[in-house]
């Protein structure tokens, strides 16, 4: 878990590299939450997110715009309107971790079966797909656009 140290690209919170032991009794989904999954949530339960409720002193959720190009804290974006066309097919986005941990509640309390947010150390260990390198297909960033759903150049227009 973590990064090596001559990563580039290291942020200073992701080191040390280190060796970390996961349980094999969890798995994680095949695909993110969708919008449409989130959407029978919130309509069955009346729940109401953080980015809605401007929870913890900020205003909306933190997003991008493309009119200054960069992410920030962004009034009135929620998960309803994150900014940008989607369907009930995409992500769901602007959720935090508090709505995501009602979600997994709702969702264990409506199927029976036990959903939680995996640790950070599953969640790496299944991002990097039992590899070693800084990314799954090894460690060149400039590949990401054929192997991961990124923001490239497109996204600056």
């Amino acid at each position: 878990m973590g990064s090596p140290a001559g990563e580039e690209g290291r942020r200073e919170n992701e080191g040390p590299q280190r060796e970390v032991r996961i349980g094999s009794d969890f798995g994680l989904g095949r695909t993110e939450v969708t919008v449409g999954e989130y959407r029978r949530f919130v309509e069955k339960t009346g729940y109401v997110t953080d980015a809605e409720r401007n929870a913890g002193g900020r205003q909306g959720c933190y997003a991008w715009e493309a009119s200054d190009g960069k992410f920030d804290w962004r009034a009135g974006r929620s998960w309803k309107s994150p900014g940008f066309e989607q369907t009930g097919e995409h992500p769901v986005v602007c959720v935090s971790w508090n709505d995501a941990l009602a979600y997994v509640k709702w969702l264990s309390d409506q199927t029976g079966q036990s959903y939680r947010l995996p640790t950070e150390a599953e969640w790496e260990y299944a991002a990097r797909a039992g590899t070693t390198t800084a990314r799954y297909w090894g460690e060149d960033p400039d590949q990401a656009c054929r192997y991961a759903n990124v923001g490239d150049q497109a996204a600056k227009k």
